[in-house]
């Protein structure tokens, strides 16, 4: 959609003039919709804006039903909240409305008690080779299964690879979006993994800049974060990042616990009391995920993001 010309509300404001609304849609990149801002404008005229947009888009595509006019309300008190937010901090310099595809930009699912964010699995550096390598954990990895596979959600990571392009945006995104989940905990890569060192420098940024949330951070990506290690990259305490070993029933990396890391294995379903006779993986100080009696599900449980936790071992699923 693209309006022809500005804007005009009665006589027109010497003060404040605002260009059209456009739409564009580039090959392998998220809809984005900007907006420029010549001249000092009234904040409350911005907003209305913005409120009577995202409330037709909510009219349009939320699907729910009719007599639930109260939710839809709910909703658009929670976003019109966050783009106040967006005004008084003078975020409309930059491409801000990019920020309309973050709702996209975190993934829900089954198992997890918060929400993560993910890139497609065919993406990991060392995945995808280690895919290819019998008895690897990545060789039946969950996330080339299920639901990942929808075409759906390959267009969902391929927005989110390619916005993560810009690691300074990505990191102001992420960090809007995971304040108004209003959650203690959050995880990176339920699909996925690192794309490279400066990356994982945002990532670090991004958790010494939310000191109250715990982030676990599960990775393959070994030598990403061996030049992170050599080069003295500061890992807040409140960011788990767990090394995982690429076989299964394959011992914790030492390697890594060495260097202060907590780590994470994998193991085949057997009875408890011969679990730490057959399996390796089980060491004396690992915990066994309660997911796989859980319904697959978390529930209360925080292991993941405890750093006191050396070693956690997942049944193969």
């Amino acid at each position: 959609m693209r309006v022809g010309a500005p804007y005009s509300f009665g006589e027109p404001s010497p003060s404040v003039v605002y260009r059209s609304y456009r739409r564009r849609r580039i090959k392998n990149e998220p809809t984005i919709i900007t907006i420029e801002k010549t001249k000092t404008g009234t904040k409350r005229l911005v907003t209305c804006l913005i409120i009577g947009c995202l409330f037709f888009v909510l009219t349009c595509h939320v699907r729910i039903e009719s007599k639930s006019w109260l939710i839809k309300l709910v909703i658009l008190w929670r976003v019109k909240g966050l783009f106040v937010g967006l005004i008084q901090k003078g975020l409309f310099k930059m491409d801000t409305f990019k920020y309309l595809k973050m709702h996209n930009l975190l993934s829900s699912t089954s198992k997890l008690n918060c929400k993560s964010f993910s890139l497609s699995a065919s993406e990991c550096k060392t995945g995808k080779k280690l895919a290819k390598v019998k008895g690897s954990t990545c060789s039946i990895c969950y996330a080339l299964k299920g639901n990942y596979r929808y075409k759906n959600y390959k267009n969902l990571a391929k927005d989110r690879l390619v916005f993560s392009e810009n690691l300074d945006e990505l990191k102001d995104a992420l960090k809007l979006t995971i304040k108004m989940e209003h959650k203690d905990i959050f995880r990176f890569f339920d699909s996925g993994d690192l794309q490279s060192l400066s990356m994982f420098k945002m990532i670090c940024e991004l958790a010494s800049e939310l000191p109250k949330i715990r982030f676990w951070l599960p990775t393959r990506e070994y030598a990403i974060i061996r030049k992170a290690i050599k080069e003295n990259v500061h890992i807040p305490k409140n960011l788990i990042v767990r090394v995982s070993s690429p076989m299964i029933n394959q011992k914790p990396l030492k390697e890594f616990q060495n260097l202060g890391l907590v780590t994470s294995t994998t193991h085949r379903e057997i009875s408890l009391s011969e679990t730490v006779k057959y399996f390796p993986s089980m060491t004396a100080d690992s915990l066994q995920c309660p997911a796989s009696k859980q319904d697959g599900k978390c529930l209360d449980c925080d292991a993941c993001y405890d750093s006191e936790v050396k070693n956690i071992s997942y049944l193969v699923h």
